[in-house]
């Protein structure tokens, strides 16, 4: 997308983030795959934060509209479209 390759990923030791697939992956591509403490908002950083906050608010969302939560990715999009456009 915009040529900028990363260089490190950080992630919480999840199973899904430490398979030998994605370790090759990571090497292939000349990244490092660095663990941090599981649920220490210290370590996670801002993105743990963001993504909780647009959760809780589809959810607000969805409760507020009394629909049932099989429509979450939809609220959630919802969420993103008003909040990107939001000065």
């Amino acid at each position: 997308m915009t040529g900028v390759k990363g260089k490190r990923v950080c992630h919480d030791a999840a199973k899904e983030c430490v398979t030998n697939d994605l370790k090759a992956w990571y090497k292939d591509n000349g990244m490092t795959s660095e663990k941090t403490a599981p649920d220490k908002a210290q370590q996670n950083g801002t993105a743990k934060r963001v993504n909780r906050t647009l959760m809780e608010r589809a959810r607000a969302a969805l409760l507020d509209a009394g629909f049932a939560e099989k429509l979450c990715a939809e609220a959630l999009a919802s969420v993103v479209h008003v909040l990107s456009r939001s000065p």
